[in-house]
């Protein structure tokens, strides 16, 4: 089959776990729309054999792909994940536990972006839940990638919590853990972070200028982001052993200031990625009536010819869509 014909298949639903602050379980972050259970009602061995995740197998299986079946066209978010298909079985019913959580273990957080409401969320979930008590038996020994998110997970007892559990069983696993730098890089963080190995640091930013920064991350402290990037430089250069990268939510307050995002980046010798804003609406791009979308797409797509940097799809490809649905 040519590559062109080819099925799109995605490991993530045969590897992980997407587990939210409130407690809903999904196959992945991006499936918000397709809930499998809740971790206050169900065990995670229940979950990860659930109806609906080996419903979603058989898609990927079969190649007959309805549920994810936008989100690849959009986003080509499978792709993501070509690299675990080596580390997979391919059958509906999985005998072995996941392999990866992808976890937010609380709503805490320490900024109010104006595109999230995680920080309105509740806290405390996990501890009305089997998640401690089954963890540490049937899932922690097994992991080979934990991605933790938040809210903030610096500033959320749970994340020492977690690490301390899990290292107790497994010291493989590595971690990617997902922050707004908006915190103090102290001996107790570091003494954790000490503790595992450390795959990526991804820093949340959506800009590199104050002003901008301020709108959107509300609450935040931009000295206090750029201090701490500069120590997590110093902390990545004693370990060499991870890397770290800036996050940018590509919305209607910063989507021009991208080129100067991605040459900050390089200064800095740092990794960077995008995500488009869809929702809220009000926040996306495209609802933006002041701007000359087809001259933004010229030049994502001039650079993109240029640098041949593929994060660029990820802002260049809503677009597109959005041109050929008018």
């Amino acid at each position: 089959m040519s590559e062109e014909n080819k099925k799109p298949f995605c490991a993530r639903p045969f590897y992980e776990l997407s587990m939210m602050h409130d407690g809903s379980v999904q196959p992945c972050c991006l499936l918000d729309d397709y809930p499998i259970g809740n971790i206050k009602d169900s065990s995670m061995e229940e979950l990860w054999n659930c109806e609906k995740i080996m419903a979603l197998r058989e898609e990927f299986i079969s190649g007959n792909i309805s549920t994810c079946a936008k989100k690849i066209k959009n986003k080509q978010c499978h792709k993501y994940y070509e690299v675990f298909e080596k580390d997979i079985v391919k059958e509906v019913v999985q005998e072995l536990p996941p392999q990866k959580l992808d976890l937010r273990l609380n709503g805490k957080c320490n900024i109010e972006c104006i595109m999230c409401t995680v920080w309105r969320g509740p806290n405390g979930v996990y501890d009305q839940s089997t998640f401690w008590s089954e963890g540490p038996e049937k899932v922690f020994p097994f992991l080979k990638h934990i991605d933790l998110l938040g809210g903030e997970p610096f500033v959320q007892r749970d994340t020492f919590k977690l690490i301390d559990e899990v290292t107790k069983t497994n010291k493989d696993c590595f971690w990617s853990i997902t922050t707004n730098g908006n915190w103090s890089f102290t001996k107790k963080i570091k003494d954790s972070l000490n503790l595992i190995k450390l795959d990526t640091i991804t820093i949340s930013v959506d800009s590199i200028f104050p002003d901008t920064y301020l709108k959107i991350r509300k609450k935040g402290n931009y000295s206090q982001l750029i201090k701490n990037i500069n120590d997590l430089l110093k902390y990545r250069d004693e370990r060499k052993s991870f890397r770290i990268k800036l996050d940018f939510c590509v919305q209607r307050l910063n989507y021009h200031e991208i080129f100067a995002f991605i040459d900050f980046c390089k200064k800095k010798n740092l990794d960077h990625s995008f995500i488009f804003l869809f929702d809220p609406n009000v926040f996306c791009v495209l609802e933006e009536r002041d701007v000359d979308l087809s001259k933004y797409l010229d030049k994502l797509l001039e650079e993109l010819k240029t640098s041949g940097n593929e994060q660029l799809q990820q802002i260049i490809i809503p677009i597109e869509e959005y041109f050929l649905r008018k």
